[in-house]
């Protein structure tokens, strides 16, 4: 018996419209984000804890830059800055991963008190911590 059942349409028209509408409400929800400045981005993906306040201190103190380069450095990275103004956390979250990924293949990292971590990482920490 070949026949399609009203019951068997029904069940898979839902198993494929269920992705699809998962997909749709995911965009509407990262498309009606209000705009923010950018340091307030950052720091919404990445809240200010004792330890990054710490980790970027050392960070600027060692390298004797200041936060405002490390944000300027963020900026450059429009994946990045395109990611985080979209106010999607899942395309946020993998554009600094991305981004984590190509400073240590190109060996931008930077040892801090035992850690080492890449460029992105001590930018971020420099942003975050000094806010």
């Amino acid at each position: 018996m070949n026949r399609w059942t009203r019951r068997g349409l029904l069940i898979g028209g839902i198993v494929v419209a269920l992705p699809v509408a998962a997909i749709a409400g995911g965009k509407l929800f990262c498309a009606v984000r209000p705009p923010k400045s950018r340091v307030s981005l950052l720091q919404s993906y990445f809240p200010a804890t004792e330890a990054t306040d710490t980790l970027g201190a050392q960070y600027l103190e060692q390298s004797g830059s200041s936060a405002l380069a490390s944000l300027q450095r963020l900026e450059r990275q429009a994946h990045i800055m395109r990611a985080a103004e979209s106010g999607c956390r899942i395309s946020t979250m993998s554009a600094f991963e991305q981004a984590c990924r190509d400073d240590f293949r190109a060996g931008r990292v930077g040892c801090i008190d035992g850690w080492v971590l890449s460029q992105t990482e001590l930018d971020v920490v420099a942003v975050c911590g000094a806010g």
